[in-house]
Parts: C-alpha cells; structure tokens; sequence
C-alpha cells in the first residue's frame, strides 16, 4: 500500500529544518503543514486530522515530550503516529520519547530514505491497528539472524529468544539462502559486511524469491555513511540499524515491523 500521500504535521522552532523537511516531503508527494511550537500544533490537531506527525524534541514553551504526553492522553488523537526527528541521541531521551508512546524515533541529521521508510512503516502500523481485533494474536514470528561475528550473532540471538521469538542463526550469506530455503521467517536481521557474500548481495537475492519479496529484512550494520544505508533501502531492506546498536531501538523496530504476528508475552529485550 503506498502512503506517499498521506497528510504530515512538521512541528520544529527551527525555521530552516522545517523549511528544508517540508521542501523534500511535499516533494515526494505528502501533504505536508508546519508549525513552529508545541502550543500551535496542539491547537492544529485539534482542528484537523493528520496522518503522522513529525516532532521536534526541543522547543521554547511546551516541548516535544510534552506535546507527546498530550497527544497520547486525547481520546481522538490518541493513536496519531508521532514520529520524534531530533538531535537529541542518548538513550536517556530515546526511551523518555518511547515511554511517552512516540511511534519512532530519528536522529537528526537524517538521510531523507531513511526516514521516508520510517514513516510508510508508521503508516503501516497504523493500518495493522485500525484493522486489528480485539483478540490477541499469540503466534510466536520466527526471526533469522544473519551476522558472520559469533559473539554480535549469539547475543542478537539471546536477545530476540529471550522476548520471545523463535529464532535461527546463521553464520554466512549462503548458509542464510539455505535455511530460507528450508523455513519460513517472519523477519530477517541481516550484517552486510560478511566474506565470500556480503549482505548486499543476500538482501538482493532474497528479494528475488517471490515468498520472501515483503518479508521484512532490517540491516545491522558499523556502516553509518548515507550512501550505504540508501543502497539497503534500494535493494529492498525495510530497516536499517547501526552496530552498536541500542536494544531499546532494536526492540521497537523489530516490534514494528512484526506487526500482528509478536509473542502475547513479548518482554523488552533489554530488561
């Protein structure tokens, strides 16, 4: 489903950043509104209905984790997307925004196709909730971990198992292609840089099998520069994360991406 479409509230004090995000927004085809302070786009949800909004931390007045308070705390905005765009990085200020109830969390300076990601899984979020019954769904995903280093393998390992997903390891881009071959996985945690087949390469030929063509795949990667996250997100990846990850960060984004298909016992994977 595209939302490239969809109606987006800007809310920063900054007037070049929202200038330059609205610019690149509306450029992809959003609908794009600003608003410089807490205070006015408060007012500006109450009087009109956006699909997402896009939420500085910092503000004069009422800041951003207050205006995430409010909009949580409103029965009719109670489940607007809000994704925090901030240069507030530390983990302290990443599970405040997370504990609010923001719907994810970027960092400021973004690559724009990062954060276009960010916002279609957002938008599919939402659609999963609105479409979502009453009852719960209890299936355990079942989660491949693709990374060539043990030790980063092993605890990625311990980590989703211990929230509860049944996980598989594997240690090489081909040992990957053989155990998709034999099971079916719900989501795909893929390092690029492995030898003989690096995660480019992987990523490519998953995506060429018609079963696994949305099957959603998040790189894990040291690699932070612009052009490699972008080439992930051409080749089809629907997250990137970079090594040394936060388990917060990983938590959610795995969480998200799942969709209806968690453990009804999910626990964070960095109690």
């Amino acid at each position: 489903m595209a939302y490239n479409n969809a109606s987006i509230l800007v809310v920063d004090d900054e007037e070049q950043n929202r200038d330059i995000l609205s610019r690149r927004l509306v450029k992809e085809g959003y609908t794009v509104t600003v608003s410089d302070g807490g205070k006015e786009a408060l007012d500006m949800l109450r009087l009109e209905r956006y699909d997402l909004v896009l939420l500085d931390i910092m503000m004069p007045g009422i800041d951003g984790y207050e205006v995430l308070k409010r909009i949580r705390s409103e029965p009719v905005l109670h489940n607007t997307p809000v994704i925090m765009v901030t240069a507030l990085s530390d983990t302290s200020s990443i599970k405040r925004c997370l504990a609010l109830g923001a719907t994810d969390y970027v960092g400021k300076p973004f690559e724009l196709t990062f954060l276009k990601s960010r916002i279609r899984q957002a938008m599919q979020a939402l659609s999963n909730l609105r479409r979502a019954n009453a009852a719960a769904d209890t299936a355990t995903a079942a989660v491949l971990v693709v990374e060539d280093d043990e030790v980063n393998r092993d605890l990625l390992v311990r980590r989703l198992t211990k929230a509860g997903y049944t996980t598989h390891a594997a240690g090489s881009g081909a040992e990957a292609l053989s155990l998709i071959n034999e099971h079916h996985y719900d989501l795909i945690l893929l390092d690029i840089m492995m030898a003989q087949m690096d995660g480019y390469q992987v990523l490519q030929k998953i995506r060429l099998r018609e079963a696994y063509k949305n099957i959603p795949i998040i790189m894990i990667s040291a690699l932070g520069d612009a052009s490699s996250i972008a080439r992930c997100m051409e080749l089809g990846a629907d997250d990137y994360i970079m090594k040394p990850y936060n388990a917060t960060i990983l938590n959610e984004r795995v969480f998200k991406l799942l969709g209806n298909n968690i453990p009804s016992e999910r626990r964070d994977m960095d109690s």
